[in-house]
């Protein structure tokens, strides 16, 4: 019960917010982008739209359209407003190629779904060369640089199935405590393989996976070596909104446009590369976690 009167308090009071400082040598133009960041309790809060952080002739530039499950890629990819799927392109790659054909800011809408292999940028040839934002549609753009779907084979003490660069391999249908995928580690060779449950091993084309029973074909997540979505050689601003990614090569390091440089930007979206070589990217380098933001 609350109490109103003299010397008498509340017994539950609102959380109040803490205006934060950015820490010494915090690379950011406060003038020409001024951010806010506010702490209330243990959540943190701002008032940047991250938007406003890219070129914003993006906003009105031409719109592309895909939708992997129904569309084609001879299709223009154009609609009336944000959101018209009725002529949409069927990969990623194939809406970049229209988009700097147009010399100009772009956006690519994505239909929500999956996506894999090369239907993100053909393996690294078709990178936009132009401002661009990547935008999943009704909800998150799910891909991965292998199949969502693999037809496995009995192969006595192993599973297998003609899959070949296969980098890691997880386990979709057993999560972690934080509610990540399980990567399974690879075998030596495959009579380790054979010997060992919770193992997997890359036999030339073909991968085999022991996990004690057959796998279902969405329970297992191939990694292949595919670039994914790669934008290595792009150097304008590159914005990304719920789009979320299993391996490849992603960007070259995030760079922002408080610096007066271009601006790597991803707002709903996760993000996992198949390698673990190159520092640039550790900020991205956690297990697959579908419920998480990134």
């Amino acid at each position: 019960m609350l109490g109103a009167g003299v010397g008498i308090q509340p017994q539950y009071r609102a959380a109040v917010a803490e205006r934060l400082s950015f820490p010494i040598g915090f690379g950011w133009d406060q003038i020409r982008f001024p951010i806010g960041v506010e702490r209330t309790g243990s959540a943190f809060t701002t008032d940047l739209n991250p938007r406003d952080l890219v070129d914003p002739n993006i906003w009105t530039g031409t719109a592309v359209h895909v939708d992997s499950a129904t569309c084609d890629d001879s299709n223009s990819g154009l609609g009336t407003y944000d959101g018209d799927f009725t002529a949409a392109k069927r990969t990623i790659y194939s809406a970049f190629a229209t988009g700097n054909a147009t010399g100009g800011a772009y956006r690519v809408i994505v239909k929500a779904g999956q996506y894999e292999e090369s239907a993100f940028t053909r393996n690294g040839k078709n990178e936009p060369n132009q401002p661009v934002a990547i935008i999943g549609w009704g909800g998150a753009v799910h891909y991965r640089t292998g199949p969502f779907s693999v037809n496995w084979s009995n192969a006595g003490a192993t599973y297998s199935a003609p899959v070949s660069s296969v980098k890691r391999l997880f386990r979709t249908d057993v999560l972690t405590a934080e509610r990540c995928y399980s990567e399974l580690p690879k075998a030596t060779d495959l009579a380790v393989c054979q010997a060992t449950v919770g193992s997997w091993f890359l036999d030339g084309g073909t991968v085999h996976v022991n996990i004690g029973h057959a796998p279902s074909s969405d329970g297992i997540a191939l990694i292949r070596s595919f670039h994914g979505a790669r934008f290595m050689s792009h150097s304008a601003d590159l914005y990304l909104e719920n789009i979320d990614c299993e391996g490849g090569s992603l960007v070259r390091c995030c760079r922002h446009r408080g610096t007066g440089r271009p601006c790597k930007k991803y707002q709903g979206c996760w993000l996992h590369k198949a390698r673990d070589k190159d520092t640039r990217f550790k900020m991205m380098d956690r297990s697959m976690c579908p419920t998480q933001g990134g």
